[in-house]
């Protein structure tokens, strides 16, 4: 059950990955300007570490996603999400309102503990996957190694987008019940508001 469970986690894992390259790969110079508005490297290396690391994260979707090479790809995703962690945390210290630039630098959102937290959620399935005793005794590909068949790699793909989208929900529950919440009350209590004198 438990390897179940890391490999749905690395398909998961992956599927991240794939989706931030590819907003990334939309606009490769934004995103490394992006890197650069953190404030966390100088200019001179920032620019050229953001160009770099959008073939960094397609190469570790693609080995999360196969389990080619999965023994390099975990401990270095874990360095490079702990990193992101490290530069949104210091932002948020130091009060900045930047966009997030987790999927591109088209739009999107700004850094906040929410966009933190998904990131530690990262590193924690990063950890659970690295906690594996057979990663470092095989380089076999997933599917092969650990699949039946098409039908189980359907099935593993469903739980890990389902995992992917109970996530996200999760971190928005307070939206979600700021939505749900009753029009006319606090938002804070859950009464009426005190009636105002006109």
């Amino acid at each position: 059950m438990l390897d179940e469970t890391r490999l749905v986690l690395q398909l998961a894992i992956g599927l991240v990955f794939l989706l931030s390259a590819c907003g990334k790969l939309l606009n490769p110079h934004g995103f490394a300007r992006g890197v650069m508005d953190y404030q966390v490297l100088p200019n001179s290396l920032a620019y050229g570490v953001g160009l770099v690391l959008i073939p960094v994260e397609v190469l570790l979707a693609v080995s999360h996603l196969s389990g080619w090479l999965l023994a390099f790809a975990v401990p270095l995703a874990l360095a490079i999400l702990a990193s992101f962690a490290a530069a949104v945390a210091v932002n948020l210290r130091r009060r900045r309102v930047l966009p997030c630039y987790c999927f591109g630098d088209h739009g999107g959102e700004t850094i906040s503990r929410r966009s933190l937290i998904r990131l530690l959620l990262l590193v924690a399935g990063e950890l659970l996957l690295l906690a594996n005793p057979t990663l470092f005794a095989t380089s076999q590909l997933v599917y092969p190694h650990r699949l039946a068949g098409f039908s189980d790699l359907g099935l593993v793909l469903f739980w890990a987008i389902f995992l992917l989208v109970a996530g996200l929900w999760f971190l928005s529950i307070a939206d979600v019940m700021e939505v749900l919440r009753p029009a006319g009350l606090d938002s804070r209590s859950g009464l009426p508001p005190p009636d105002t004198p006109s």
